[in-house]
């Protein structure tokens, strides 16, 4: 969110502006805003 990515199209845009033609990700993000850590367990929204 930091980076100005508040809503999940705008990752469209981001794939856009990194010169993909359609705006597809086929590479896994990993968002920090997406990670969690409990003691010694990660947990992460994909």
């Amino acid at each position: 969110m930091a980076d100005g990515l508040v809503i999940q199209n705008a990752t469209i845009v981001l794939s856009q502006d990194l010169g993909k033609p359609r705006g597809d990700m086929w590479e896994g993000a990993i968002w920090e805003d997406l990670i969690t850590i409990v003691k010694d367990e990660a947990y992460q929204t994909y």
